[in-house]
């Protein structure tokens, strides 16, 4: 399990919220064979391998974030709003090119 904790990545074009669900089932299975992992170890984690286009989000998120008291859950929502103000912007452009073409 550990080998599979440390060898995580994002999947192509797997969103936010389905990577965060495979992380946190391999935390709970590591904690239930009574492994210590912490939050902050997690986020650290996530921060390392994040997609390229949330690099820039995941930066200013160690920078300007305690990550000895970060959870989970408040970093993925952070990639949740990125990744939705992401979808907005390539909806916006995806409808002004189909406003050129007219």
């Amino acid at each position: 399990m550990w080998k599979e904790f440390e060898n995580f990545r994002f999947r192509d074009g797997e969103c936010v919220d389905d990577a965060a669900v495979r992380i946190n089932g391999l935390v709970a299975s590591l904690r239930e064979m009574g492994e210590t992992l912490e939050d902050h170890r997690v986020v650290k984690k996530l921060l390392r391998v994040v997609p390229k286009k949330f690099k820039q989000v995941a930066v200013a998120i160690e920078m300007l974030t305690d990550l000895k008291t970060a959870t989970v859950e408040e970093f993925v929502g952070r990639l949740c709003v990125a990744e939705d103000a992401d979808k907005e912007d390539a909806q916006e452009v995806a409808e002004g090119v189909g406003r050129l073409m007219l």
